[in-house]
């Protein structure tokens, strides 16, 4: 359910370069991997690592605050101390004040920032370089993704993560407010480090770039914003359904902007491009390639994320374009997890057809070559 792509933008740059040249193959990098599967488990190893890492300072929050409030109380009954005891306020800036002394349209970002809006929270860290529109396009994209699945933010299955809340507006951001009415969906932006996006129920991570037009087309940020959205709603309907759920919110909502979409090459079929994922697999038995995608091991080889990209392009076309909401409803009924498969199926059978994986395989070869050529299409203005 989290992405990095530095390495599949070579790719479809690549592939860019080879379709222009009409050379008629691609020698370099594909969906699989770039040739060097050390580096892109290297990228997977660090994301499990970083999600562990605050994973276990979320389960200290706790502990750190009662241990915090017994300093305070410690200090509150030795009045000589008070101004020793209290903690100073951070030096923080809030987003619309900072608008207001600066101009541009790039805001290179020298104190930790926040905004607070109707929706959703936005954290800013210090060093960060972002466009000055940054509040606005995010509420845009929100919206759109909204419409797109018929999904809203402002649902929210599961408990709001009071301890995340603190974690992240806590001692970095002491004394700054955060209406408990609120959508509770915190959004992060670093500067770039090279790290790797990720995205929960109530919360997303981001680095500059991925707002940077000069850098980014916006994909990073369609795609996990179309995470935290549909795992607002249900649990996890494993990762072949949401990482399609993510990458055709980055087709649909580039084509709706305007904005070229360049990582979609990496999952096209069509004769004047070198096919860099083998679909032999998911023609030949779509259901058990849809049960090993969903409970293989990550990997450099991406499988759910091709065959999650066909397959809800073939739910949105076959079954209505309301399929996700429908499938988020039903799952919000069940508890599960993301490695039963087989309730996974029951729930996509309920709301689709008892023959969806033979439907998928009857679709397959002439629609995705449909979608591929459609794809392609969208680039050809933006210089493929």
């Amino acid at each position: 359910m989290k992405k990095r792509r530095r390495i599949l933008r070579l790719a479809a740059l690549c592939a860019a370069v080879v379709l222009a040249g009409n050379l008629g193959a691609c020698q370099g990098t594909g969906a699989e991997g770039t040739g060097d599967d050390t580096e892109a488990a290297r990228a997977v190893q660090k994301e499990d690592a970083d999600k562990s890492t605050v994973q276990e300072e979320y389960a200290n929050a706790d502990a750190s605050k009662e241990s915090s409030s017994e300093k305070e109380a410690d200090g509150e009954a030795d009045a000589g101390n008070d101004e020793q005891t209290q903690a100073p306020e951070a030096d923080v800036d809030e987003l619309s004040e900072l608008l207001a002394r600066e101009t541009g349209e790039m805001i290179s970002f020298e104190k930790n920032t926040y905004y607070l809006g109707d929706r959703f929270a936005l954290w800013i860290e210090k060093g960060a370089v972002l466009p000055r529109d940054v509040a606005d396009k995010i509420k845009e994209v929100m919206e759109k993704e909204e419409a797109l699945y018929g999904l809203s933010y402002d649902d929210h299955l599961f408990a709001e993560n009071a301890t995340a809340r603190d974690f992240f507006f806590g001692d970095g951001f002491r004394g700054i407010p955060y209406p408990e009415d609120k959508v509770n969906v915190m959004i992060r932006v670093y500067k770039n480090d090279g790290a790797v996006e990720w995205a929960d129920t109530n919360e997303v991570v981001f680095f500059d770039e991925d707002f940077d037009p000069e850098k980014s087309s916006g994909e990073v940020f369609y795609h996990e914003m179309a995470h935290v959205l549909r795992l607002r709603q249900s649990p996890n309907l494993g990762s072949v359904l949401e990482e399609g759920i993510g990458n055709y919110a980055e087709w649909r909502i580039a084509l709706e902007l305007g904005t070229p979409c360049w990582e979609m090459i990496q999952y096209v079929d069509d004769d004047t491009y070198l096919i860099t994922f083998d679909p032999s697999a998911m023609l030949e038995d779509p259901e058990k390639a849809f049960r090993e995608y969903t409970l293989a091991d990550r990997s450099s080889s991406q499988n759910e994320y091709q065959y999650g990209t066909r397959f809800v392009a073939f739910l949105m076309e076959e079954y209505g374009t309301d399929v996700i909401a429908r499938l988020s409803e039903a799952a919000a009924k069940r508890q599960f997890t993301w490695q039963n498969v087989d309730v996974i199926e029951e729930i996509l059978r309920e709301t689709t057809s008892e023959d969806v994986f033979e439907r998928f395989g009857a679709w397959l070869p002439e629609g995705w070559r449909r979608c591929s050529r459609e794809i392609l299409d969208s680039l050809i203005p933006f210089g493929l």
